[in-house]
């Protein structure tokens, strides 16, 4: 089962307060951006922090391919993680007959 993520109440406290005290609006919609505001924080510590831990244990290494250096790659490297999962859907790339077959043909 999964474990539920919840915003820590100080932090969002905190950016509440910071907003009043900044004169800007405290109503539902500034509940909604400071709690954007706050998920967002959280998100860039959550990945310096992974980043720390996958130099620190080498996770990139592990799996025997290096870490990739640009979005190309890195989107690559994805492609690559699907076609080898069992599990997952075929992927349709532009141009695949087969898959287009049943869309263009005339009657």
């Amino acid at each position: 089962k999964p474990i539920p993520f919840i915003l820590p109440v100080g932090m969002l406290e905190a950016e509440l307060r910071r907003r009043e005290l900044a004169g800007e609006p405290t109503g539902v919609t500034a509940h909604f951006q400071a709690v954007k505001t706050v998920t967002m924080a959280l998100r860039q510590e959550l990945a310096k922090e992974n980043e720390i831990l996958n130099r620190k244990y080498n996770i990139h290494l592990k799996s025997g391919k290096k870490k990739p250096t640009s979005a190309l790659e890195a989107a690559e490297a994805a492609l690559d993680q699907l076609e080898d999962d069992p599990n997952t859907l075929p992927v349709v790339r532009p141009g695949d007959a087969s898959v287009a077959a049943p869309f263009t043909s005339r009657m």
